[in-house]
């Protein structure tokens, strides 16, 4: 189209030559200047603006329940003292947690001297992470001869928490009374709350844990994992066995629901999961509905599928009973 367009100007811009030189008249001589003239500003304005533009996105929360409409504000600011009339937004929004990103395309008429603002509405039914991001932004000179991508690396998370079901009734005595007393790992010692393992920060974590020595050699936040070490405590491990979205949206659901259980009976929780962004087996604690939304954070942001999680607790943590959530539903594992 841009080469169609180059041709069609060209060839106006011939004819009118070639009137200039059959009349020998300054009409048309201004004419074939003011074309030229017109043809230059375009592609240079091209330029100038495409190194004035940035883009933002921000949401009004972090987290919203499952099935509520959220409002994202997504932003085009233009420094330049010219406006790009023709130009489209590539975006790549989703649920990785139950899907792939879906590719879109926005088209954004970006004013001179302003910030050309959008309200992106995102509605998920499945829990998880919902990702915005720009990828790039493709503009046109006036006439439509050229045209310049931007590409941006620029991205935005709101957290999709699963729902609590007002109906379970977990019973606090029955589960003291189904599991027995762990013995103590010599490695962890009897310390509460051992060092177990350093991850990547997550936005909610406690700056006192963060591991500044490795932070500054990898450049970037890492935290110091606490684990548990009471025996007085429900252990869930999460283990996606398929990839369905309604059955793994249940079973966020249920490990929501037990987590939160738990901590209102005042029993510390402990969940094991499958890391599907790093690809190893992630793990954390908590004690009270902070820290627990924290955990959660840190699941629905790395994902999670089959990865013989209860295989790797059962070695590592001999007698220990737990409860198995999956998209099997949930089962109760006594200790031997």
């Amino acid at each position: 189209m841009r080469k169609l367009r180059a041709i069609e100007y060209m060839i106006l811009l011939g004819i009118d030559l070639a009137l200039c030189w059959f009349f020998a008249g300054y009409f048309f001589f201004i004419l074939a200047f003011a074309m030229v003239a017109v043809v230059l500003v375009s592609l240079f304005a091209l330029n100038v603006t495409s190194g004035h533009v940035d883009v933002y996105i921000k949401s009004p929360v972090e987290k919203v329940g499952k099935g509520t409409e959220l409002y994202i504000e997504i932003g085009v600011t233009n420094k330049s003292i010219f406006p790009v009339i023709d130009a489209i937004m590539r975006l790549r929004v989703g649920n990785p947690f139950v899907g792939e990103l879906e590719k879109i395309e926005m088209e954004v008429p970006i004013p001179a001297s302003r910030t050309m603002r959008v309200k992106l509405p995102i509605k998920s039914q499945y829990a998880g992470e919902f990702e915005i991001h720009i990828d790039s932004i493709e503009m046109h000179d006036l006439l439509g001869l050229r045209k310049r991508v931007i590409k941006f690396d620029k991205e935005h998370e709101v957290f999709i928490y699963p729902l609590e079901n007002k109906e379970f009734h977990w019973d606090k005595s029955a589960y003291e009374v189904g599991f027995e007393e762990a013995s103590e790992s010599k490695l962890r010692g009897s310390d509460f709350s051992d060092v177990s393992q350093v991850r990547e920060y997550v936005q909610g974590d406690p700056i006192k844990n963060i591991h500044w020595k490795l932070s500054a050699k990898k450049d970037e936040l890492m935290v110091k994992e606490r684990l548990q070490s009471s025996s007085q405590k429900m252990i869930i491990i999460f283990e996606v066995l398929e990839k369905r979205a309604e059955l793994v949206d249940e079973a966020l659901d249920n490990m929501y629901t037990l987590g939160r259980n738990g901590i209102r009976n005042q029993v510390p929780v402990e969940l094991w999961w499958w890391d599907k962004r790093h690809k190893e087996i992630a793990f954390g604690s908590a004690q009270s509905f902070d820290e627990w939304d924290r955990l959660m954070n840190r699941i629905l942001h790395s994902g999670s599928e089959f990865g013989y999680v209860r295989d790797q607790f059962e070695n590592r943590n001999l007698n220990q009973g737990f409860i198995l959530v999956s998209d099997n539903g949930i089962e109760i594992i006594s200790s031997n």
